[in-house]
């Protein structure tokens, strides 16, 4: 009942030495013990192995779990950049690539192209990505590129549907050839507020199919791609409607500030036409002009010269409004200056012609009549620049004056032909200058008022020149008969009392 004192081993030994005990069982033990260790040790290590192959297990469960929340924080990175895009940017081109580079990230594809749909329903190519970029800007029928799948009948033409082949525009080409194989295809609607305003085809080269998941992540980034092109459209459109309005309001001022400057050329433009004529005894002056615009390019004036001489003028510049108005300045001002110079006509506007070239514009000229009175003699002498030639009014017939001359500040000088002539005045008698738009002026049926309508209605007319003036101005009115006016129209009359 009491435990030994010896141990085993020493216990046994003893026995041996007794010759208790043969000397083999003194081993027996020692075989046991090993045995029962060896299956111990065995046991350990299947045990070992079994949990390190559990662990093994569990590591790549992990990885694998790290892999996907990686992924999927990858995409939740990728979804915020999306959604931050989509609505800040305003750039319709700029959204467009960015659109299909964000599709690229949500599927795995490597090529996508992008179609809007244009309220004319012409479908054009917004953007692509892995295709050729030339594409961008092809527009196409849009039937043929917004159409549902004809295979499902549940098909509501909203929803991402496989795609086999290219996409509309893109022409196929053999594998071989093109260097790689579009082996799934995806095609997304994109739709904003119940209206179908783009589609996002996505092709991979490398995946055999497109999973549920990347495609239901498709449809929904796409439907917010939509909303988000139909923003920026209306941006777009915004803006283009204030840069017109911009535009307009610029195009407004500018036309006031014109008009504000037309009115001061037609307020200078009508000090400079005189509203009274020089008191010079024996001779009675009359004048009426009708400009085509605010300011024209007629003009006419009568100024003494000395005490037995005075000048009459009139001219018509080739253009109309400003730039005429400022030529015929010019021209008047050189008229005046060279007449108190010289008292012939020829060599007048000879002068004048010559400062025409070095001063005026070269595409414009002027015609021209100018004659200087002698008062003492009553006699006229005068050239014709290229100008209507002047009606005589005696004893109730009409003489039209000669005079050879071309017009000033075109040709060069030594090409001017400039003759000078003589005429002496009767009492009574009549002269009438004028310029072509007098003349030319049309009716409803396209005919002129000519020359010889305005000879018939001036033979035998006794009345003042006042009244001769404005009744022809009246009669080409009539004839007009409220045809718009495209010339100028000026008279000037003087009478030898």
């Amino acid at each position: 009942d009491q435990p030994s004192l010896l141990s085993l081993e020493e216990y046994i030994l003893r026995l041996a030495a007794l010759g208790s005990l043969a000397l083999e069982d003194l081993i027996q033990p020692e075989d046991d013990q090993l045995n029962r260790t060896h299956i111990s040790l065995v046991a350990s290590e299947r045990a070992l192995s079994e949990a390190n192959q559990a662990l093994t297990l569990k590591l790549a469960e992990i990885e694998a779990a790290n892999r996907v929340l990686q992924q999927r924080t990858e995409s939740l990175i990728s979804l915020q950049e999306m959604a931050t895009t989509l609505v800040s940017t305003t750039d319709l081109d700029h959204l467009a690539s960015r659109i299909c580079l964000f599709a690229h990230k949500l599927c795995g594809a490597d090529r996508s192209v992008l179609y809007v749909l244009r309220p004319d329903g012409v479908a054009q190519i917004l953007a692509v990505d892995g295709w050729d970029s030339s594409l961008v800007g092809l527009q196409l029928d849009g039937r043929q590129v917004f159409r549902s799948n004809p295979a499902d009948s549940h098909d509501t033409g909203t929803d991402p549907t496989p795609l086999k082949g290219y996409p509309p525009g893109i022409p196929d080409r053999a594998p071989d050839v093109q260097g790689f194989e579009l082996r799934a295809g995806l095609s997304v609607p994109l739709v904003a507020q119940n209206e179908i305003v783009g589609l996002l085809i996505v092709h991979s080269t490398h995946n055999n199919r497109f999973t549920p998941g990347q495609a239901a992540l498709l449809h929904a980034f796409a439907n917010h791609a939509a909303v988000a092109i139909q923003r920026t459209g209306l941006v777009e459109s915004l803006r283009d409607r204030l840069s017109q309005l911009q535009t307009a309001q610029n195009e407004l001022a500018r036309r006031e500030r014109l008009e504000r400057e037309l009115e001061l050329a037609r307020e200078l433009q009508q000090k400079l036409i005189p509203r009274s004529f020089p008191k010079i005894p024996g001779y009675t002056f009359a004048a009426r002009n009708e400009a085509a615009r605010l300011v024209g390019g007629d003009f006419y004036d009568v100024f003494a010269l000395d005490p037995n001489h005075f000048g009459l003028i009139i001219g018509d510049v080739s253009d109309k409004g400003m730039p005429a108005a400022l030529f015929m300045a010019l021209t008047r001002s050189l008229v005046f200056a060279e007449a108190r110079r010289d008292l012939s006509p020829r060599n007048v506007l000879a002068s004048v012609h010559r400062l025409l070239l070095e001063l005026g514009e070269s595409d414009m000229f002027v015609t021209a009549f100018y004659g200087v009175v002698d008062v003492t003699t009553r006699t006229l002498t005068f050239s014709r620049a290229g100008h209507e030639k002047p009606l005589l009014l005696r004893s109730g017939t009409v003489q039209s004056l000669g005079g050879q001359g071309t017009l000033l500040g075109l040709i060069d000088s030594d090409q001017v032909i400039l003759s000078e002539e003589r005429s002496v005045f009767e009492p009574g008698d009549i002269l009438v200058l004028y310029t072509d738009g007098l003349t030319d002026a049309l009716s409803a049926q396209g005919e002129p008022f000519g020359l010889e309508r305005l000879r018939d209605f001036l033979t035998g007319h006794t009345a003042n020149i006042d009244d001769l003036c404005a009744a022809t101005f009246s009669n080409v009115m009539a004839h007009q008969f409220g045809t718009e006016q495209f010339d100028d129209m000026a008279m000037l009359a003087m009478q030898v009392d």
